[in-house]
């Protein structure tokens, strides 16, 4: 048999490397590790604008280095050339001067320059060189600071190929750490990336360029002066001979104002906001030298709650927690009475000073894990855990007199929530992008949904508060030899979503939730305590009674006394409230009993999908057997009668099936995590697959539903489960009404989406036989509980009354519109969200 070897395309380099590293600021980060683990203590970003204050003309030289660049062609040919090179036509065309002018003056060199141990010759041929190479998996620990390093998927160099086409590389290894090297010798390692792209080239056989070279200081040697000479930002370069120089030449994008700026926050956030060991990282600009700084760490003073978990690696919790939000002195002495601060656990004094501490085991922390999740928990590793919450609203002096709260300067909280915002994990001290970062990313933990859930205050008595994801400021740190299992994704953007990073957002969540109920407990018990807390319930009283008498006394009153009609309105609009709060409580009592049966479902949707997964196949091994008999058997005209009976019987038993199966798909489906999750839903592949899973009811019942998008690419800010709740509901009720003997022969149900006036609109439109002409005021179809459908039978009210009353809700939720359609044929609906 012949043995076939692989090769490997030229290509793949670009697939491992621009393609695979989402943008520059990543490409840029990903270098800056490397000098970390290189053990440099300074490491400077210079961006090297080639053509500042450019006035029109170019030498020879630089029109040939132009001509490299991305799009010359097109730029170029509005020079002319002279004697002396070339300069802009004077056409008279002020705006395509412009651009030209812009295109010009975005040239760019990247420089990234560290002073850490270098590299000598073997290190570049047998590790740089190589593609994926593991030697940081058996060298994890650096040689001169002994730290942790970043990296592990060998792919870092490929990031050079995301700034710039060519890439110099200029080495000078330090001989404390290589026996084979003298001082005085550096290397040039020099590639072209668009080598890669050559058409049936393989990967070995594109060559990189390398050669020695000597010199007397190696940065002052290579380095452009500007950097050397620009000593505010408070590195020196002169005290280190040794190190990497990283030239990014040709490079792809417009470095601007705006987006160096955006990488210099980035690059704020790269480490912890806590005190580190001795790394520095620069950022600098010969064109914007406003951006020239020490990208230094922060660390937070104004917060209201800091809190330190331990996770280590006997699953052993210990969380400390900093109360910095209340003022304690003022506690009325009940307060240490109470059962809230009995759970607390802390002694008085402790609790004065602002401290407290909890020791859990992970079984306290997460209750009833199975023994298979607390092996996968072991995989998992130690970690640590530190967050800041604090309020991102000033509180009323009501607020303030009610819970002791502390004063605070909320524009400083805001500054720090601006740039160290969200729940951020680190790896061996460099952030691990996306988590924390605007968008999705912000907040990956999912405290947007828990909050939405339970918008409680702290003082409630069911305790339920909980932090929203804009109140949180954390840093999560992990480590590549502590925590394994915790790997990066090949692009290494994020952590592999595996069972293991799971348990990992479990602990997360379940240590935010020791913090929530420390608060809670607090709050609640400071309500019970606090004097100001029982002078409302006795002004309720003294109110109730002055507006039942205002309201018994109308008739009787002078009404021309001064200020009657004022009073009069009070009283009418006391009693109002006081009715929709009522309304409420009711509309809450039927919102549990609903999560009631969400929870119900939940709790059976392991037996469920096993259920499913046989429901309708299970017949088969029957009907074979009843065919075979039918087929086979010489049977009297009294067993053929009954075989033929139990195959129809069967066939009846299948369809029961195929609507439980169907049942079962609608709560399941319902119940997925990612359907509660706020995000851009694609409304085109919603409805596709909302269609799928009616498609056996529509099809049984002879339903046509058709879906006209204006445009493909809409979509809509949302919970999907909200669509699901408008839709489905919208769809039963269609459906039943086409059973209806009234009902028309065609059954057609019709959806229209547009954008109109920057608005969402969602025509519905059914065929059916349209609303009862008995309902005086066609709106009481959206009220709770008003419902048509009744028993043909009997009579009796058959239906919930709450499926129309959750559509408008829904879309009221969104600040939308909705509002029934002078269709003169079946039942329609027109909806408008803002988008």
């Amino acid at each position: 048999m012949e043995e076939v070897a692989f090769k490997v395309s030229a290509r793949a380099a670009r697939l491992i490397g621009a393609e695979n590293i989402s943008n520059s600021e990543s490409a840029l980060i990903e270098l800056i590790k490397n000098s970390y683990d290189a053990d440099s203590e300074n490491c400077i970003v210079y961006f090297e604008h080639l053509f500042v204050n450019w006035k029109g003309s170019l030498t020879r030289k630089e029109y040939a280095y132009l001509s490299s660049f991305n799009e010359s062609e097109k730029y170029l040919s509005y020079f002319i050339e002279g004697r002396d090179g070339y300069r802009l036509k004077d056409n008279g065309d002020e705006e395509t001067n412009k651009k030209v002018s812009q295109w010009v003056e975005s040239a760019c060199r990247i420089w990234i320059i560290d002073d850490g141990i270098g590299m000598n010759e073997s290190v570049i041929k047998d590790y740089w060189m190589t593609i994926g190479t593991d030697n940081k998996e058996k060298s994890p620990v650096s040689k001169k600071f002994e730290r942790i390093k970043s990296g592990a998927k060998g792919l870092g160099r490929f990031a050079l190929d995301k700034l710039g086409k060519v890439s110099r590389v200029y080495m000078c290894p330090d001989p404390e750490f290589y026996d084979d090297v003298r001082a005085g010798v550096s290397v040039e390692w020099v590639n072209v990336w668009e080598d890669f792209l050559v058409e049936g080239k393989t990967l070995d056989g594109v060559k990189a360029k390398l050669r020695r070279l000597n010199h007397k200081n190696f940065h002052e040697g290579y380095v452009p002066s500007y950097v050397l000479r620009n000593k505010e930002n408070g590195v020196d370069f002169s005290l280190n001979k040794y190190g990497v120089i990283i030239c990014c030449d040709l490079n792809k994008e417009d470095w601007n104002k705006d987006r160096m700026l955006r990488l210099k926050k980035s690059l704020e956030t790269l480490v912890p906001p806590v005190d580190r060991d001795c790394f520095n990282v620069c950022f600098l600009s010969n064109k914007f030298e406003g951006l020239n700084d020490k990208i230094t760490s922060s660390v937070n003073y104004n917060y209201d709650y800091s809190v330190t978990a331990i996770v280590d690696s006997e699953l052993k919790v210990s969380i400390t927690l900093d109360r910095n939000e209340f003022e304690a002195e003022k506690f009325p002495e009940s307060f240490f009475e109470t059962e809230e601060f009995k759970f607390l656990g802390v002694k008085k004094e402790d609790f004065m000073r602002g401290i407290g501490s909890k020791s859990l085991s992970i079984r306290e922390l997460m209750p009833s894990l199975s023994d298979d999740e607390m092996d996968a928990l072991h995989g998992v590793g130690p970690f640590k855990f530190s967050f800041f919450f604090y309020k991102m609203a000033r509180p009323t002096k009501d607020e303030k007199e009610r819970l002791y709260y502390k004063d605070y300067n909320l524009q400083s909280r805001k500054s720090w929530n601006e740039i160290f915002g969200g729940v951020r994990i680190f790896r061996d001290n460099f952030r691990v992008r996306p988590y924390g970062e605007e968008g999705t990313a912000k907040d990956w933990l999912g405290l947007g949904d828990r909050s939405a859930v339970s918008p409680a205050g702290i003082g409630k008595k069911s305790k339920a508060w909980r932090v929203r994801p804009n109140q949180i400021s954390g840093v999560i740190e992990i480590s590549r030899v502590n925590n394994p299992l915790l790997n990066d994704k090949s692009s290494r953007e994020g952590l592999q979503e595996n069972k293991h990073f799971y348990l990992f957002k479990e602990i997360i969540l379940s240590i935010v939730g020791v913090f929530e109920k420390d608060r809670s407990n607090v709050g609640y018990g400071i309500r019970q305590v606090n004097p100001l807390n029982y002078i409302d319930e006795e002004e309720q009283k003294e109110a109730d009674k002055i507006a039942e008498k205002e309201l018994a006394n109308e008739s009787s009153r002078d009404k021309k006394r001064n200020g009657s009609n004022e009073i009069k309105k009070l009283a009418k609009q006391y009693q109002k409230n006081k009715n929709q709060i009522k309304e409420l409580q009711e509309e809450q009592k039927l919102l549990r009993s609903l999560a009631t049966v969400g929870t119900v479902s939940t709790a059976f949707s392991h037996e469920l999908k096993n259920i499913h997964g046989r429901l309708g196949a299970r017949f088969r091994p029957i009907e074979r057997a009843v065919s075979s008999a039918l087929n086979n058997y010489d049977l009297n005209n009294k067993d053929k009668v009954l075989f033929e009976s139990s195959r129809e019987l069967l066939e009846i038993y299948k369809q029961q099936d195929f609507s439980i199966k169907d049942w079962i798909n609608f709560s399941l489906v319902g119940m997925k995590k990612d359907k509660r999750r706020r995000r851009d839903v694609p409304l085109s592949g919603y409805f596709k697959k909302l269609q799928a899973s009616w498609r056996r009811r529509f099809e049984d019942r002879k339903v046509n539903f058709s879906l006209s998008l204006e445009d493909q690419g809409i979509s809509f800010n949302c919970f999907e489960i909200d669509l699901d709740c408008i839709f489905n509901n919208l769809f039963i009720n269609s459906v039943e009404a086409f059973s209806q003997k009234k009902s028309p022969i065609e059954r057609d149900i019709a959806l229209r989406i547009s954008i109109i006036n920057s608005k969402l609109v969602i025509n519905y439109q059914d065929s059916g036989p349209g609303l009862s002409g008995d309902i005086a005021n066609p709106n009481e179809i959206f009220d709770c509980f008003f419902t048509t459908k009744r028993n043909e039978e009997n009579g009796e009210e058959v239906g919930t009354g709450i499926g129309m009353w959750m559509v408008k809700s829904t879309v009221n939720e969104y600040k939308g519109k909705i509002s029934i359609n002078d269709s003169s044929t079946g039942f329609g609906l027109d909806m408008e969200f803002p988008v």
